[in-house]
């Protein structure tokens, strides 16, 4: 077990930071980090935010051409991952011009040495608000997977999420098990948690249904968030057998909570599941807030300051009970800068109506009575499993590439 304080982190970052910048990453720069659930990750990420650099998310899944698509797609000279990975950046030895490994590997700096060897006095350069800051990849229906370019905004506006819908304070200890290549990671492991004063949890091992609960019952878990997938298996546990009582909320994104698995749950721990809708293109942006009631199979409503409606193909709002396309109102501070290098595919997104521009998520769905948000599907065809969006083409690719 590491525990670490912010006053830790401000400290290792900065030196971090440093590290970076002496090795020549400057300000705009993309840094590709590919890091399990472990604290490198959140330094790594806090770190080249501090120097204006660019971070790219990515997870340990991918394979050499993966990871050589971001880098050559992004233009990224630097990147972190652990040593046993190294192997995937080989081609691209003379690309990189910042190598750094957890753990030891030939011909990369050792994630440790380096931070220890770093000032510790650090100077940010000016970031504003419109400037690049973060960077997810994601699938798309066709084609290789699309930067989603997110502003300095964004994060700071992050917030919204983890204090209405994760409901966190200072001192809460949150358990998010979303994979770290993914934006939910941003929004409920680091931004959010911490922008809130909240502790976040961080578990780098195999899923093991009990594991969880024993972990919950261990650390004081007050608050819980996982894939709906991942509840259904934990309910099917002995929960009675285990100490829950710090756990007071559960959250959940990323897929659809059947029926089912919200009564088992419900059952099993006696609170209900919150459902949140988001993309990586936005982010959170339709929410379950704590106080307010939940109907199970719903999104939710509308965050605190969105304007989300389910909209036609003229941008005219369509009436309760209507299917439609479930689009945001812009301005957003949310909404990503846009597709790295695809105008064309950006300008795509949007819709104009009476409102106004419309930001159209290319989910379908109907709004009910009391403003609550249900989900019918993807107009496209993106896949969701556990969480993840993948696209036929990709999986069409790997069964090509299977012996």
């Amino acid at each position: 077990i590491r525990r670490y304080s912010f006053s830790d982190i401000s400290r290792l970052t900065d030196r971090f930071a440093n590290a970076l910048r002496e090795r020549g990453v400057s300000k705009g720069d993309f840094v590709l980090i590919m890091l399990p659930r472990i604290p490198e990750w959140q330094i790594a990420v806090v770190a080249a935010l501090k120097l204006g650099a660019v971070p790219i998310p990515c997870i340990e899944m991918l394979t050499a051409k993966d990871v050589a698509y971001r880098i050559t797609n992004s233009g990224a000279r630097a990147v972190i991952c652990r040593a046993e990975q190294t192997g995937k950046f080989t081609a691209l030895a003379d690309v990189l011009k910042v190598r750094i490994a957890v753990g030891e590997a030939p011909g990369w700096d050792g994630f440790d040495d380096v931070v220890a060897s770093a000032a510790e006095a650090f100077e940010a350069p000016a970031v504003a608000a419109e400037d690049p800051a973060i960077m997810y990849y994601t699938s798309g229906s066709t084609g290789h997977p699309k930067g989603v370019l997110h502003a300095s905004r964004g994060l700071y506006s992050w917030w919204v999420s983890a204090a209405y819908w994760l409901d966190l304070e200072p001192g809460d200890i949150i358990w998010c098990t979303a994979d770290t290549g993914w934006s939910k990671a941003g929004t409920s492991i680091l931004f959010g948690p911490w922008a809130r004063g909240a502790c976040s949890l961080f578990y780098d091992g195999p899923f093991d249904p009990a594991g969880r609960l024993r972990l919950l019952e261990r650390h004081g878990v007050n608050v819980y968030c996982a894939p709906a997938t991942e509840l259904a298996r934990v309910a099917e546990e002995d929960t009675a057998s285990h100490d829950l009582s710090a756990l007071r909320r559960t959250v959940s994104a990323g897929e659809a909570v059947s029926a089912v698995i919200a009564e088992r749950w419900q059952s099993a721990m006696g609170m209900p599941i919150a459902e949140a809708y988001g993309q990586t293109e936005a982010l959170m942006l339709v929410l379950n807030c704590q106080g307010e009631p939940v109907k199970p199979g719903s999104m939710g409503r509308p965050s605190p300051g969105s304007t989300i409606a389910v909209i036609d193909a003229e941008g005219q709002e369509l009436p309760e009970g209507e299917e439609g396309d479930i689009a945001l109102l812009t301005p957003h501070p949310q909404l990503m800068l846009g597709y790295l290098k695809e105008p064309e595919r950006t300008a795509s997104c949007f819709r104009n109506g009476p409102a106004g521009r419309w930001y159209v998520t290319g989910d379908r769905g109907v709004k009910d009575a009391d403003g609550y948000l249900w989900l019918l599907g993807r107009v496209d065809d993106v896949m969701n499993v556990s969480g993840h969006r993948i696209s036929t083409t990709e999986v069409e690719d790997a069964i090509y590439a299977h012996p």
